[in-house]
């Protein structure tokens, strides 16, 4: 079996079948798996990932109850996991655990567990996800995001922050009271739909903002345009400020619209 086996095309396979033929292909998979003998719990089979990632060797973690690679408040929702599975009107759960490792510290997991049947008992296959990078990196971008917007909603006038499309990504909340739409429904909407420019003599509308702010990479004022939006269809007179965002690498990344003097 090659390196592109997944781990579905291992567990609908008889026991047999999967522990002659599956263990090697096992081994080259990125999650931590485990084959337990689903009458004690005990590790028959554990892949190099999951060796490593415990820091037990082959011979410590075979036979080893998968209950000790569990803190106590896992261990008791890894047994909940198992009754849901008792009665096999279901074959697999997805869930969140802790796993320990031999040194006694911790990471988070998402995890899987699928029963199938071998002779006259039955098998799990455990699959362990270590999601703790992945979730420090969440952790940290959620504490950005946060700070980002408290200087946001520091700012008196109403900011917008919007992708390379035209989809608002963020806004202050004088932005959303000017708009008339609360800050978590204009997240993710697009621009041109939720509020509109004319010039004021024309009244020939002001399209495609977000295209004419990354248009010229630089910074434009606007002056005195009417404004109405989706929610408040009374007209107003602002300035708008369009900034371009860009990556370290001079990437575009979106546009960010500033009004300021509302009448």
């Amino acid at each position: 079996m090659n390196a592109t086996c997944k781990i579905h095309d291992v567990m609908e396979k008889p026991y047999n079948t999967a522990m002659r033929h599956g263990v090697e292909a096992l081994d080259l998979l990125t999650e931590e798996i485990y084959l337990l003998d689903a009458a004690t719990f005990s590790i028959i089979h554990a892949n190099k990932v999951a060796i490593e990632h415990t820091g037990y060797n082959t011979a410590e973690l075979l036979w080893k109850s998968i209950l000790d690679l569990k803190p106590d408040s896992s261990a008791e929702q890894f047994k909940a996991e198992l009754l849901l599975l008792s009665d096999r009107s279901i074959s697999q759960r997805y869930y969140s655990l802790a796993q320990l490792r031999k040194d006694g510290s911790t990471y988070d997991t998402e995890e899987s567990l699928h029963v199938f049947d071998y002779s006259d008992r039955a098998v799990l296959m455990l699959v362990v996800n270590d999601v703790t990078e992945r979730r420090q990196a969440d952790d940290m971008m959620f504490g950005e995001w946060e700070h980002t917007n408290a200087i946001l909603d520091a700012v008196g006038d109403p900011v917008i922050a919007t992708d390379t499309s035209g989809i608002i990504t963020r806004l202050n909340r004088a932005a959303a009271n000017l708009i008339g739409i609360p800050v978590c429904d204009a997240v993710g909407a697009s621009l041109d739909k939720l509020i509109h420019f004319e010039y004021p003599r024309s009244r020939d509308p002001l399209e495609n903002v977000v295209e004419l702010c990354l248009k010229d990479d630089k910074e434009i004022r606007l002056d005195l345009l009417t404004f109405s939006s989706l929610n408040d269809p009374r007209e107003r007179m602002v300035n708008l400020s369009l900034t371009p965002i860009f990556s370290g690498k001079r990437k575009a990344l979106g546009c960010v619209l500033t009004l300021r003097n509302v009448i």
